[in-house]
């Protein structure tokens, strides 16, 4: 469903909605952010946020460097299911990753909706990056703490 918060005009330059936006979005995370979370190229890892008064709305916009943010395949990051700039959720998932390990970036979420995301491509978009293998660690991780809770006892009420 498309977010009618955005357009490509109150999205930050060269910015694609990527990150908490589309997980929560589309149902990979269980929160919903009211916030719009973005990500662009740039020289290096930074983050900023602004207001679009008109909107309503808070953007948060990380920058990554050029080479990361462009080194995937467009046909592997882009959703073209909408009008403005939209990474899918395996792509908004490697972006999360990359902002986590550049310090910039809390806790990642645990609490993940594996099923619909596309493993090969998560694979493909990560080594692109360069976060292959902590992308295949942190993906393990989720694995074995929904496994965890798929047999954890009930509470019997």
């Amino acid at each position: 469903m498309a977010d009618t918060r955005i357009t490509p005009t109150t999205l930050p330059d060269g910015a694609m909605v990527s990150l908490l936006s589309v997980l929560g979005d589309e149902g990979v995370t269980n929160s919903y952010t009211h916030q719009v979370w973005s990500v662009r190229g740039g020289p290096s890892v930074t983050r900023t946020e602004g207001r679009d008064e008109t909107a309503k709305t808070t953007y948060v916009a990380f920058t990554l460097p050029d080479q990361v943010l462009h080194a995937p395949a467009r046909e592997d990051i882009v959703d073209p299911a909408y009008e403005y700039p939209r990474a899918n959720p395996d792509a908004a998932l490697c972006h999360l990753m990359y902002v986590h390990l550049g310090g910039d970036f809390g806790r990642l979420p645990f609490e993940l909706e594996l099923d619909d995301l596309d493993r090969p491509r998560i694979k493909r978009i990560s080594t692109a990056m360069g976060i292959a293998d902590e992308m295949e660690a942190y993906l393990a991780t989720v694995l074995d703490l929904n496994r965890e809770q798929d047999v954890a006892p009930g509470l019997g009420i």
